[in-house]
């Protein structure tokens, strides 16, 4: 039974019951982003914001997590949080517009 459990990955003996909830919203203006894409990084968990850019993702890790925000024509936004508390209310992810100064900026950057 020991061996068993040591071999088990890592991810399933955290407790998967964190949720976290908020809004995709324009850096600028504060106005909602409609269906912006959340992923948590480095995982198959994802959701898609809803018309008015609320979001909710549930059963994730009580551990320290990267969050990734986009959407096409924005900027991705990437989040870190650390969900030791079981739920995290109102994350605000501010999304900038792409635009070729910005693609400029990034690609200068080592």
């Amino acid at each position: 039974m020991l061996l068993l459990l040591v071999s088990a990955p890592l991810h399933f003996l955290l407790a998967q019951n964190a949720e976290v909830l908020g809004k995709s919203l324009t850096v600028s203006q504060g106005l909602p982003i409609p269906f912006a894409q959340i992923q948590l990084d480095n995982s198959d968990i994802s959701v898609t914001a809803d018309s008015a850019g609320n979001f909710s993702m549930k059963k994730l890790p009580e551990k320290e997590v990267v969050i990734v925000f986009s959407h096409s024509g924005y900027e991705t936004y990437v989040g870190e949080f650390s969900l030791n508390t079981k739920r995290i209310l109102g994350i605000q992810a501010l999304l900038r517009p792409w635009s070729i100064s910005s693609s400029k900026e990034q690609d200068l950057t080592p």
